[in-house]
């Protein structure tokens, strides 16, 4: 009599434990493969920023030419116009 209550009563805790971690091992496999989309974004756009960088400097460089040549035009148009 005393093996079938502790069957009764392990049984159906065992298996309701066993679903539990089942659901568990599911959702810890869903925020992983999430968290492995966001860590892609995130390289993704580290990349991003990094040749965003890359530009600004380029543009930088040019605008520090376009201001020499700027300069060289009015040196040029002053001498022009007082020779």
């Amino acid at each position: 009599m005393n093996n079938s209550i502790i069957k009764w009563i392990f049984v159906p805790i065992t298996i309701i434990l066993i679903i539990i971690t089942l659901i568990g091992v599911s959702m810890l496999s869903a925020q992983n493969n999430q968290l492995e989309k966001n860590e892609a974004q995130i390289n993704s756009l580290e990349e991003q920023l990094a040749s965003a960088i890359q530009q600004i400097g380029s543009l930088q460089s040019d605008i520090a030419e376009l201001d020499s040549l700027k300069s060289s035009i009015d040196a040029l148009e002053e001498a022009i116009q007082n020779p």
